[in-house]
């Protein structure tokens, strides 16, 4: 019981937001958000970073696309295809 508590402790100790990068410059544009060059702060690796315009998603109703797109992503292991490693 004490390890779940601990657990779900670090987990919101160590949880990673944007405000743990550095947002460079904009890669991209599309219909609904685009793509941004950012730096983590504490590592330096470079990311690329998806920023999606809620509202648009909303109005032409592909947000579950979009959802699917994300756990596809998330789950990738393909030297071809970009992996998803953060979520915010």
């Amino acid at each position: 019981m004490i390890s779940k508590h601990i657990n779900l402790i670090l987990t919101f100790a160590f949880r990673v937001t944007i405000h743990d990068f550095i947002l460079l410059k904009t890669i991209s544009k599309g219909a609904y958000g685009k793509v941004i060059l950012a730096r983590k702060k504490n590592t330096q690796d470079l990311f690329a970073v998806k920023v999606l315009d809620k509202e648009k998603m909303v109005e032409k109703n592909v947000t579950e696309y979009v959802m699917n797109e994300k756990d596809i992503l998330n789950k990738m292991s393909n030297e071809f295809i970009v992996r998803g490693v953060y979520t915010f």
